[in-house]
């Protein structure tokens, strides 16, 4: 009875992967900061920065997509010792 129970189901998840619609436009967006790691963290502060995308889904398979960026990462000023 649990294999029939399970053949049921894995019987159904294709048919509603297949059911679900793909929306038109497409978007992505997103913000954070800049950790410079390793010897750039020597010679540059924490920045910030920003991304943003927009695209349209041609068929279900097919897209087209553009993404943009902009990093700031301010340099050390210097210190004196």
């Amino acid at each position: 009875m649990k294999n029939l129970a399970v053949f049921v189901c894995l019987a159904l998840i294709p048919g509603a992967v297949i059911a679900q619609e793909v929306p038109r436009f497409t978007f992505s967006g997103g913000v954070g900061f800049t950790t410079p790691v390793g010897d750039a963290g020597s010679n540059l502060d924490t920045g910030w920065n920003i991304r943003g995308g927009a695209g349209v889904n041609l068929t279900s398979h097919l897209g087209v997509m553009l993404d943009l960026g902009y990093d700031s990462i301010p340099w050390v000023s210097i210190r004196q010792h």
